[in-house]
């Protein structure tokens, strides 16, 4: 099993290009639950932005986030903390 290194997540987030990203993080972008905090973590260190969680949690099938893989899980809504 590979090992995902913070750099790896962070790298898979910014592909989408650092404006998208930038603008999902103010309109909100969805997380496996299993990876919010480590999502948080990252995009705090990184970027100075808190995230902060938006709505409920809501179920989702398999899939793969950021290189990590994921069965049935729930979802949380990530968005930019407004000061």
């Amino acid at each position: 099993m590979k090992t995902i290194r913070d750099e790896d997540i962070l790298f898979d987030l910014e592909f989408r290009g650092i404006d998208d990203f930038i603008s999902e993080m103010e309109s909100g972008f969805f997380v496996p639950s299993p990876f919010v905090k480590r999502i948080k973590r990252i995009i705090k260190r990184e970027y100075g932005i808190n995230l902060i969680e938006s709505g409920k949690e809501t179920d989702i099938d398999s899939g793969c986030f950021c290189l990590m893989e994921y069965k049935n899980q729930k979802q949380i809504q990530l968005i930019k903390e407004q000061f």
